[in-house]
């Protein structure tokens, strides 16, 4: 079971060369303390900048590898940050490119693909429920099908995974809203937006904790 770590962050404010390598230290901490074993050089001695639409910067670091204890790791980091003078643009480009991380594991099988979308409870999506365009599984759990959208071509497959306490009781743990995928031999979290100091040691060694746990319990799915 491979796993793929992608830290995207925005940088809602300018930040010249040494703070931001200072910053990107803080996170190398981070990945250390949780035993990330990198190869490769976190801050690159050349930085790739790739202008965007609306002023929009987005700042390329190296692709690293390393694992955490036996397990492959594959890093990449993104940096986006606003390069115009106008507070609305810079506003408006925050609901797009707030930061999050995201987390890949690599399975060796794909038993059932389904998907789990935080539930917006929109009138849109409630009439296109009602009208069968929109498909919402329901696993009999209050507190999951309030927060999913779960959607499967396998329904009764879906409900049977989540059905056991270990998985049920991971799912309540992770910090919600977040974005789950099951398919591609793949488990893809996505997380909330979240402060930079929120990216702490505890939060990612709990969040790879839980993946790791629903990982193991949907490549043991019969």
């Amino acid at each position: 079971m491979n796993m793929i770590l992608i830290l995207y962050i925005w940088n809602g404010r300018k930040m010249g060369l040494t703070e931001l390598e200072k910053f990107l230290k803080s996170i190398s901490d981070v990945l250390a303390s949780v035993e990330i074993e990198l190869r490769g050089r976190l801050f690159p001695e050349k930085l790739i900048v790739m202008e965007g639409a609306k002023n929009l910067r987005k700042i390329e670091f190296p692709h690293l590898v390393g694992e955490m204890g036996n397990v492959p790791l594959e890093i990449d980091f993104s940096l986006y940050s606003d390069t115009g003078d106008k507070r609305q643009e810079l506003e408006n480009l925050q609901r797009y490119f707030s930061p999050y991380l995201k987390i890949f594991f690599k399975l060796t099988r794909t038993p059932v693909v389904f998907l789990m979308y935080p539930e917006t409870g929109t009138f849109f999506d409630q009439i296109s429920k009602k009208l069968g365009i929109l498909q919402d599984i329901k696993v009999g759990d209050q507190d999951i099908d309030d927060k999913f959208l779960i959607q499967s071509d396998n329904p009764d497959k879906v409900v049977g995974f989540i059905s056991s306490p270990q998985v049920r009781s991971t799912l309540r743990r992770l910090d919600y809203p977040i974005r789950l995928e099951f398919k591609d031999s793949a488990l893809l979290y996505a997380g909330k937006p979240f402060e930079d100091e929120r990216f702490s040691a505890e939060y990612l060694r709990e969040t790879l904790a839980s993946l790791k746990i629903l990982a193991e319990s949907y490549i043991n799915l019969e």
